[in-house]
């Protein structure tokens, strides 16, 4: 038996301020009710896929891959692994090497974060001048298993890549990426459970997610494993 302890908002609040990828829409909520006309508050939103914490399906960057209202749920939530990056620099490369010592936490459960420490330069130019995977490292995490990829930045391709080759090849393996993360320094507790879960929308090669931590500790009276 499990309770949740502790719950960790990993997620970017959706405001006029919310940094967007450079030609994307921004953000906008626009009120359609009100109370002192209709008696009730509605609001019209506009606002990319693609719009703070969010999740890439594969179809963001493979024609024929799933969408986000067909990835299968258990996809989006996993034993976190944070990787603590915060020493690199604007434009730098994470190596494979970065993930050295890890290895035996890798496999097709875990949920790999990327700690750069960039969501605390949100709003500033900055921000999209964010550290980036080497091919080397992505395949390599492909290859221990991992499927499920989180990064406190806008992105794991390098800053204005294109093509986005690691999303493709994450999109090859059916995998799952969820960029703009925030928090990730309060995960100080052991294998958080990570869940991302995306707007079922029809066809959509993207969407925001409300991005969560969740501490896991034996119910009270109870051991953990069973009996």
């Amino acid at each position: 038996m499990w309770r949740i302890g502790r719950v960790v908002d990993l997620s970017m609040r959706l405001d006029g301020v919310t940094p967007v990828y450079p030609g994307d829409p921004p953000f906008s909520m626009e009120p359609v009710s009100a109370f002192n006309r209709e008696g009730f508050v509605v609001h019209r939103l506009e606002l990319s896929t693609h719009a703070g914490t969010h999740l890439d399906a594969p179809l963001h960057t493979c024609c024929r891959g799933l969408s986000v209202d067909g990835i299968p749920l258990g996809n989006c939530a996993g034993e976190g692994l944070v990787v603590d990056l915060r020493g690199k620099k604007a434009g730098e490369p994470i190596k494979r090497e970065d993930f050295s010592g890890l290895e035996e936490r890798m496999s097709g459960e875990a949920f790999v974060l990327l700690h750069t420490g960039w969501s605390g330069k949100g709003g500033r130019p900055e921000y999209f001048r964010h550290p980036f995977m080497e091919e080397e490292a992505c395949r390599f995490l492909l290859q221990r298993g991992v499927r499920r990829f989180g990064i406190d930045a806008p992105g794991l391709d390098a800053p204005g890549a294109s093509p986005l080759i690691l999303h493709r090849l994450i999109a090859g393996h059916g995998g799952i990426v969820v960029e703009n993360l925030v928090n990730l320094e309060q995960l100080d507790f052991p294998r958080p459970l990570i869940c991302c879960f995306p707007l079922k929308i029809g066809g959509g090669d993207a969407s925001p997610v409300r991005a969560l931590a969740l501490e896991l500790l034996p119910a009270s009276g109870s051991r953990e494993g069973g009996g």
